[in-house]
Protein backbone atom coordinates (compact mmCIF):
# COMPACT_ATOMS: atom_id res chain seq x y z
CA UNK A 1 0.00 0.00 0.00
CA UNK A 2 1.70 3.31 -0.81
CA UNK A 3 -0.10 6.10 1.11
CA UNK A 4 -0.63 9.72 -0.22
CA UNK A 5 -1.61 12.58 2.10
CA UNK A 6 -2.40 15.86 0.66
CA UNK A 7 -0.15 18.77 1.49
CA UNK A 8 -0.41 19.29 5.28
CA UNK A 9 -1.57 16.43 5.76
CA UNK A 10 -0.17 12.97 7.29
CA UNK A 11 -1.27 9.68 8.21
CA UNK A 12 -3.33 9.26 11.43
CA UNK A 13 -4.08 5.75 11.33
CA UNK A 14 -4.46 2.76 8.66
CA UNK A 15 -6.87 -0.19 8.98
CA UNK A 16 -6.35 -3.51 6.96
CA UNK A 17 -9.71 -6.12 7.62
CA UNK A 18 -10.47 -9.30 6.03
CA UNK A 19 -13.72 -10.39 4.68
CA UNK A 20 -14.65 -11.30 8.33
CA UNK A 21 -14.01 -7.37 9.50
CA UNK A 22 -11.02 -9.36 11.60
CA UNK A 23 -7.93 -6.80 11.45
CA UNK A 24 -4.81 -7.94 9.45
CA UNK A 25 -1.27 -6.86 10.40
CA UNK A 26 0.67 -3.99 8.80
CA UNK A 27 4.09 -2.68 8.90
CA UNK A 28 5.78 0.28 7.52
CA UNK A 29 8.19 0.07 4.85
CA UNK A 30 8.91 3.60 5.26
CA UNK A 31 8.19 6.65 2.71
CA UNK A 32 4.48 6.06 3.07
CA UNK A 33 4.84 2.29 1.93
CA UNK A 34 2.74 0.23 3.82
CA UNK A 35 2.77 -4.39 3.32
CA UNK A 36 0.40 -6.47 4.53
CA UNK A 37 0.00 -10.23 4.31
CA UNK A 38 -2.91 -11.03 1.86
CA UNK A 39 -6.08 -13.67 2.76
CA UNK A 40 -7.91 -15.63 0.69
CA UNK A 41 -10.29 -13.52 0.95
CA UNK A 42 -11.28 -9.98 0.15
CA UNK A 43 -9.20 -6.70 1.95
CA UNK A 44 -11.12 -3.50 3.03
CA UNK A 45 -8.09 -0.79 3.54
CA UNK A 46 -9.50 2.03 5.36
CA UNK A 47 -7.03 5.57 5.76
CA UNK A 48 -7.56 8.36 8.69
CA UNK A 49 -5.27 11.55 7.88
CA UNK A 50 -4.40 14.51 10.50
CA UNK A 51 -3.51 17.90 9.83
CA UNK A 52 0.50 18.10 10.48
CA UNK A 53 1.23 19.92 13.78
CA UNK A 54 4.30 21.98 12.99
CA UNK A 55 7.46 20.69 14.65
CA UNK A 56 10.75 22.20 15.18
CA UNK A 57 12.82 20.81 12.59
CA UNK A 58 15.90 18.43 13.47
CA UNK A 59 18.66 21.22 14.13
CA UNK A 60 21.10 19.08 12.03
CA UNK A 61 21.62 20.95 8.83
CA UNK A 62 22.99 17.46 7.44
CA UNK A 63 19.80 15.57 8.29
CA UNK A 64 17.24 16.26 6.00
CA UNK A 65 13.46 15.69 6.99
CA UNK A 66 13.35 13.38 4.16
CA UNK A 67 16.34 11.12 4.97
CA UNK A 68 15.62 7.19 5.71
CA UNK A 69 17.25 8.05 9.17
CA UNK A 70 15.63 10.81 9.57
CA UNK A 71 13.33 9.52 12.76
CA UNK A 72 15.92 7.43 14.44
CA UNK A 73 18.46 10.79 14.55
CA UNK A 74 15.53 12.62 15.73
CA UNK A 75 14.75 9.54 18.64
CA UNK A 76 18.22 9.20 19.44
CA UNK A 77 18.90 12.85 19.88
CA UNK A 78 15.88 13.60 21.98
CA UNK A 79 16.42 10.17 24.08
CA UNK A 80 20.06 11.87 24.47
CA UNK A 81 21.49 8.55 23.25
CA UNK A 82 23.32 10.31 20.62
CA UNK A 83 24.57 13.96 19.55
CA UNK A 84 26.07 15.57 17.02
CA UNK A 85 29.58 15.65 16.14
CA UNK A 86 29.13 19.85 15.72
CA UNK A 87 26.05 21.90 17.22
CA UNK A 88 24.98 21.31 13.93
CA UNK A 89 25.88 18.53 12.07
CA UNK A 90 25.22 14.91 12.81
CA UNK A 91 27.71 13.21 9.82
CA UNK A 92 25.09 10.51 9.22
CA UNK A 93 27.35 8.67 5.96
CA UNK A 94 30.84 8.76 8.66
CA UNK A 95 31.54 5.05 10.28
CA UNK A 96 30.59 4.68 14.14
CA UNK A 97 33.27 4.48 16.29
CA UNK A 98 34.48 2.89 19.25
CA UNK A 99 33.32 5.61 21.23
CA UNK A 100 30.33 6.59 19.68
CA UNK A 101 29.05 2.74 19.95
CA UNK A 102 30.21 2.29 23.79
CA UNK A 103 27.84 5.99 23.83
CA UNK A 104 25.41 4.44 22.08
CA UNK A 105 24.95 1.44 24.49
CA UNK A 106 25.61 3.50 27.70
CA UNK A 107 22.84 6.21 26.77
CA UNK A 108 20.32 2.94 26.06
CA UNK A 109 21.29 1.95 29.24
CA UNK A 110 19.92 5.14 30.94
CA UNK A 111 23.98 6.84 31.34
CA UNK A 112 24.64 4.81 34.72
CA UNK A 113 27.56 6.91 36.67
CA UNK A 114 30.71 4.32 36.65
CA UNK A 115 31.83 3.55 40.19
CA UNK A 116 34.98 4.52 40.08
CA UNK A 117 36.31 7.91 37.76
CA UNK A 118 40.05 5.95 37.68
CA UNK A 119 40.92 6.39 33.74
CA UNK A 120 43.27 4.25 32.77
CA UNK A 121 43.34 5.76 29.14
CA UNK A 122 45.76 8.16 28.06
CA UNK A 123 43.19 9.21 25.27
CA UNK A 124 40.32 9.37 26.98
CA UNK A 125 40.17 13.07 28.20
CA UNK A 126 38.09 14.00 31.19
CA UNK A 127 36.05 16.41 28.95
CA UNK A 128 35.82 14.39 25.93
CA UNK A 129 31.63 13.43 25.32
CA UNK A 130 32.29 9.74 25.75
CA UNK A 131 34.14 9.85 28.81
CA UNK A 132 31.68 8.50 31.17
CA UNK A 133 30.51 6.11 28.87
CA UNK A 134 33.94 4.10 28.16
CA UNK A 135 34.46 4.19 31.91
CA UNK A 136 30.86 2.17 32.48
CA UNK A 137 31.50 0.23 29.55
CA UNK A 138 35.32 -1.34 30.47
CA UNK A 139 33.48 -1.69 34.12
CA UNK A 140 30.96 -3.51 33.03
CA UNK A 141 32.95 -5.53 30.91
CA UNK A 142 31.38 -4.65 27.67
CA UNK A 143 34.55 -3.31 26.61
CA UNK A 144 38.51 -2.31 26.96
CA UNK A 145 41.07 -0.62 25.74
CA UNK A 146 42.95 -1.89 23.12
CA UNK A 147 45.98 -1.95 25.23
CA UNK A 148 46.62 -1.55 28.78
CA UNK A 149 46.82 2.70 28.00
CA UNK A 150 44.64 3.07 25.28
CA UNK A 151 41.23 3.07 23.76
CA UNK A 152 41.55 4.45 20.77
CA UNK A 153 38.34 6.13 20.84
CA UNK A 154 38.11 7.09 16.81
CA UNK A 155 39.48 3.91 15.89
CA UNK A 156 35.94 2.26 13.43
CA UNK A 157 33.87 -0.48 14.68
CA UNK A 158 35.12 -3.90 13.14
CA UNK A 159 33.88 -7.58 13.75
CA UNK A 160 36.18 -8.14 16.57
CA UNK A 161 34.41 -5.57 18.40
CA UNK A 162 30.90 -6.21 17.80
CA UNK A 163 31.47 -9.66 18.79
CA UNK A 164 33.04 -8.99 22.09
CA UNK A 165 30.21 -6.55 22.94
CA UNK A 166 27.68 -9.07 22.21
CA UNK A 167 29.27 -11.86 24.18
CA UNK A 168 30.12 -9.57 27.23
CA UNK A 169 26.44 -8.27 27.18
CA UNK A 170 25.90 -12.07 27.48
CA UNK A 171 27.88 -12.04 30.35
CA UNK A 172 30.96 -13.72 28.76
CA UNK A 173 29.82 -17.19 28.90
CA UNK A 174 32.45 -19.86 28.41
CA UNK A 175 33.36 -20.65 24.98
CA UNK A 176 35.72 -24.02 23.14
CA UNK A 177 39.33 -23.44 23.53
CA UNK A 178 40.33 -24.33 20.04
CA UNK A 179 40.77 -20.93 17.67
CA UNK A 180 39.86 -22.13 14.88
CA UNK A 181 40.63 -19.32 12.19
CA UNK A 182 43.56 -18.50 10.81
CA UNK A 183 43.55 -14.88 11.63
CA UNK A 184 42.40 -15.00 15.23
CA UNK A 185 45.64 -15.84 17.37
CA UNK A 186 44.32 -17.49 20.25
CA UNK A 187 46.02 -14.17 22.67
CA UNK A 188 43.76 -11.50 20.85
CA UNK A 189 41.38 -10.02 23.38
CA UNK A 190 38.43 -11.09 20.93
CA UNK A 191 39.47 -14.86 20.65
CA UNK A 192 36.98 -16.27 23.40
CA UNK A 193 34.30 -13.70 21.80
CA UNK A 194 34.65 -14.82 18.40
CA UNK A 195 34.43 -18.83 19.42
CA UNK A 196 31.56 -18.36 21.84
CA UNK A 197 29.83 -16.68 18.17
CA UNK A 198 30.79 -19.44 16.13
CA UNK A 199 29.63 -22.09 18.37
CA UNK A 200 26.61 -20.43 18.85
CA UNK A 201 25.92 -19.56 15.57
CA UNK A 202 25.92 -15.70 16.62
CA UNK A 203 28.59 -15.03 14.08
CA UNK A 204 31.12 -17.28 11.50
CA UNK A 205 34.00 -16.88 9.37
CA UNK A 206 34.21 -15.53 5.74
CA UNK A 207 35.61 -19.26 4.94
CA UNK A 208 39.12 -20.24 4.17
CA UNK A 209 39.46 -20.62 8.00
CA UNK A 210 39.30 -16.23 7.91
CA UNK A 211 37.30 -14.40 10.42
CA UNK A 212 38.17 -10.86 9.47
CA UNK A 213 38.39 -9.76 13.22
CA UNK A 214 39.85 -6.57 12.46
CA UNK A 215 37.70 -5.63 8.99
CA UNK A 216 34.88 -2.68 9.36
CA UNK A 217 31.53 -4.26 9.83
CA UNK A 218 28.66 -3.95 7.18
CA UNK A 219 25.44 -3.31 7.14
CA UNK A 220 24.62 -6.87 6.86
CA UNK A 221 26.80 -8.51 9.29
CA UNK A 222 25.52 -6.01 11.76
CA UNK A 223 21.99 -7.56 11.18
CA UNK A 224 22.96 -10.92 10.16
CA UNK A 225 24.72 -10.91 14.01
CA UNK A 226 21.72 -9.43 15.96
CA UNK A 227 19.44 -11.31 14.40
CA UNK A 228 21.00 -14.65 15.75
CA UNK A 229 21.69 -13.12 18.65
CA UNK A 230 17.87 -12.35 19.18
CA UNK A 231 17.65 -16.20 18.41
CA UNK A 232 16.73 -15.85 14.60
CA UNK A 233 13.02 -15.67 15.57
CA UNK A 234 10.44 -16.63 13.52
CA UNK A 235 9.77 -13.88 10.35
CA UNK A 236 6.00 -13.01 10.71
CA UNK A 237 4.27 -11.07 8.21
CA UNK A 238 7.15 -11.40 5.95
CA UNK A 239 7.79 -8.67 3.88
CA UNK A 240 9.55 -9.09 -0.27
CA UNK A 241 13.05 -7.42 0.78
CA UNK A 242 13.99 -8.78 -2.99
CA UNK A 243 11.71 -5.84 -4.37
CA UNK A 244 15.04 -3.51 -3.33
CA UNK A 245 16.67 -3.22 -6.27
CA UNK A 246 20.05 -3.59 -5.01
CA UNK A 247 18.58 -7.15 -3.70
CA UNK A 248 21.05 -9.41 -5.77
CA UNK A 249 24.27 -8.04 -3.66
CA UNK A 250 23.04 -9.80 -0.21
CA UNK A 251 24.83 -12.47 0.63
CA UNK A 252 23.17 -15.79 0.94
CA UNK A 253 24.02 -16.56 4.53
CA UNK A 254 22.25 -12.47 5.61
CA UNK A 255 19.26 -13.34 3.36
CA UNK A 256 16.95 -14.51 6.37
CA UNK A 257 18.04 -11.66 8.37
CA UNK A 258 17.75 -9.55 5.87
CA UNK A 259 14.39 -10.65 5.80
CA UNK A 260 13.70 -10.36 9.19
CA UNK A 261 15.06 -6.81 9.61
CA UNK A 262 12.93 -5.57 6.90
CA UNK A 263 9.45 -7.48 8.23
CA UNK A 264 10.54 -5.80 11.69
CA UNK A 265 11.76 -2.52 9.98
CA UNK A 266 14.78 -2.33 11.54
CA UNK A 267 16.35 -1.40 8.35
CA UNK A 268 13.91 0.34 5.48
CA UNK A 269 16.58 0.87 2.41
CA UNK A 270 18.56 4.07 2.17
CA UNK A 271 17.24 7.38 0.50
CA UNK A 272 18.25 5.61 -2.95
CA UNK A 273 15.61 2.74 -2.30
CA UNK A 274 18.80 0.60 -1.39
CA UNK A 275 19.42 -2.09 1.02
CA UNK A 276 23.57 -1.08 0.61
CA UNK A 277 24.14 -4.76 2.48
CA UNK A 278 28.12 -3.88 1.81
CA UNK A 279 27.95 -0.94 3.00
CA UNK A 280 30.14 0.13 6.17
CA UNK A 281 27.14 0.51 9.22
CA UNK A 282 27.37 4.08 9.42
CA UNK A 283 26.11 6.56 12.61
CA UNK A 284 22.98 7.13 11.62
CA UNK A 285 22.57 3.90 10.54
CA UNK A 286 23.85 2.47 13.70
CA UNK A 287 21.40 5.11 15.68
CA UNK A 288 18.56 3.50 13.56
CA UNK A 289 19.20 -0.08 14.16
CA UNK A 290 19.35 0.22 18.10
CA UNK A 291 15.81 2.01 18.08
CA UNK A 292 14.10 -0.24 16.45
CA UNK A 293 16.16 -3.69 17.61
CA UNK A 294 15.89 -2.60 21.63
CA UNK A 295 12.40 -2.75 21.64
CA UNK A 296 12.22 -6.13 19.77
CA UNK A 297 14.93 -7.96 21.38
CA UNK A 298 12.61 -6.63 25.14
CA UNK A 299 9.23 -8.12 23.40
CA UNK A 300 11.25 -11.26 22.87
CA UNK A 301 12.50 -11.76 26.07
CA UNK A 302 8.85 -11.20 27.57
CA UNK A 303 7.75 -13.38 24.76
CA UNK A 304 10.13 -16.34 25.79
CA UNK A 305 9.99 -15.04 29.91
CA UNK A 306 13.38 -13.78 29.94
CA UNK A 307 15.01 -16.64 28.07
CA UNK A 308 15.59 -16.18 24.33
CA UNK A 309 14.94 -19.10 21.86
CA UNK A 310 17.85 -21.30 21.16
CA UNK A 311 19.97 -20.28 18.38
CA UNK A 312 21.53 -22.04 15.72
CA UNK A 313 24.56 -24.12 15.88
CA UNK A 314 27.53 -23.02 14.70
CA UNK A 315 29.46 -24.41 11.74
CA UNK A 316 33.41 -24.97 11.95
CA UNK A 317 33.38 -25.36 8.55
CA UNK A 318 35.65 -23.25 6.31
CA UNK A 319 34.03 -23.31 2.96
CA UNK A 320 31.53 -20.47 1.87
CA UNK A 321 30.96 -17.08 2.53
CA UNK A 322 29.75 -16.10 6.52
CA UNK A 323 29.16 -12.65 8.59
Amino acid sequence: ITVKPNKGYELDELTVTDANGNEISVRSRGNNQYTFTMPRSRVTIEATFAEIEEEPDLFFVDVPTSAYYYDAVRWAAEEGITAGVTGSTFAPDRGCTRAQIVTFLWRANGSPKPSSQKNPFTDVSADAYYYDAVLWAVEEGITSGVTGTTFAPEGVTTRGQIVTILWRLEGSPEAPDEVIYEDVADTAYYAEAVQWANSTGVASGYGGGLFGPDDPITREQLTAMLFRYAGTPEIEDEIDWTDFADAGQVSSYAEDAIAWAVSEGLIAGTDEGLLDPQGSATRAQVAMILMRFVPVLEEAGEEEQDHRPARPSGSHSSGGSSS
